[in-house]
């Protein structure tokens, strides 16, 4: 391979990359395996919680929320407590498909 990149002149990226390739064909990978789909959805689902945790918190009210205010809180609330019983369900094993999945 060495008298290859001299032959073709190949830069220091592009030897590496040729090495890099030759490994991949005989099977070798490094680092961590692909995470799947079903992680990448869970990771993004706990990311999600922490973030509505957060502005949970900072809706915490010094004063009482106006009417307008409480009206949509509470329809949030709503589709939260829906996603809330399909996430337990899915922890279960259970799925409730997609007639019972929170609307959007």
């Amino acid at each position: 391979m060495l008298e290859h990149a001299e032959r073709e002149k190949l830069s220091v990226r592009e030897l590496r990359e040729c090495v890099v390739a030759a490994r991949r064909c005989l099977g070798e990978r490094r680092g961590p395996p692909a995470r799947g789909a079903t992680d990448k959805a869970v990771s993004a689902l706990e990311g999600d919680v922490r973030r509505l945790v957060d502005a949970i918190g900072r809706l915490q009210p010094r004063e009482r929320l106006d009417l307008r205010t409480q009206t949509r809180v509470a329809a949030v609330a709503s589709l939260l407590a829906e996603a809330s019983v399909e996430l337990a369900a899915l922890s279960r094993g259970n799925h409730l498909g997609a007639a019972a999945a929170p609307s959007r």
